[in-house]
């Protein structure tokens, strides 16, 4: 009898993960928020078990702090915070990248995998949707490192990639125009088009680093002048 695999859907722990994990990625839930297990099983219509062992999970993904003295609140995002995100994401991304060009996996089929969700970001600008364009930007870096055939590489990626949604959501200090976003991720597809590992490498390095450096500058800005949220 041939071996089959078994569909198994999201267990309500895994619903209730997605949905304050998105939730504080979009700002819903603020930095330094209390996350009550009462209040969140009221608002989602769970056990507070449920809502205990998603907020143990969010936890061990760092976006979430627990104490026995606080209990659960939304992790703070600094500066600091913000700029070890992006350079970490740079530096995994760039060498996910030059591997994928080192594989010959920047050819035309591997490139194809690239351009839904380019057409995703456009459609987004296009209406003016930013969580839309956000996500479909993130979608794009995670297909383009994806080709790299690196498995924990992608994994870490993965993990870091929910950070920087993150800041990318909570800080409006640096929100290019859409169409400035759409070009940046043409620019980008033409360089990887030409597969050079060097050229590639350096490309999405300069394209992950620009914008997010700008941003932990002007939160470095408003923590010198105790300023509060950046939003």
């Amino acid at each position: 009898m041939e071996g089959r695999t078994l569909d198994r859907p999201p267990s309500l722990a895994d619903a209730v993960v997605a949905h304050i994990r998105d939730g504080i990625i979009r700002g819903d839930y603020e930095p330094g928020q209390p996350l009550t297990e009462s209040a969140l099983a009221e608002e989602l219509g769970t056990s507070r078990g449920t809502v205990r062992e998603a907020l143990r999970e969010l936890a061990g993904l760092g976006l979430v702090d627990r104490s026995t003295h606080r209990g659960a609140v939304v992790a703070p995002l600094t500066a600091q915070d913000a700029e070890e995100i992006y350079t970490l994401r740079a530096a995994l991304e760039s060498f996910a990248a030059q591997l994928a060009a080192e594989r010959g996996r920047l050819e035309p089929a591997g490139l194809a995998t690239l351009l839904p969700h380019l057409e995703a970001i456009e459609q987004a600008a296009q209406v003016g949707d930013v969580a839309a364009m956000v996500a479909a930007d993130m979608d794009f870096h995670t297909a383009l490192s994806a080709l790299s055939g690196h498995e924990l590489l992608i994994e870490q990626l993965s993990a870091i990639q929910v950070h920087s949604r993150r800041v990318l959501f909570y800080s409006d200090l640096y929100r290019p125009t859409p169409e400035v976003v759409v070009q940046r991720h043409r620019d980008l597809l033409e360089v990887l088009r030409g597969g050079d590992p060097y050229e590639v490498s350096l490309a999405v390095d300069r394209h992950v680093t620009g914008p997010n450096r700008d941003v932990v500058e002007r939160m470095r800005a408003l923590e010198r002048d105790g300023g509060g949220d950046p939003r």
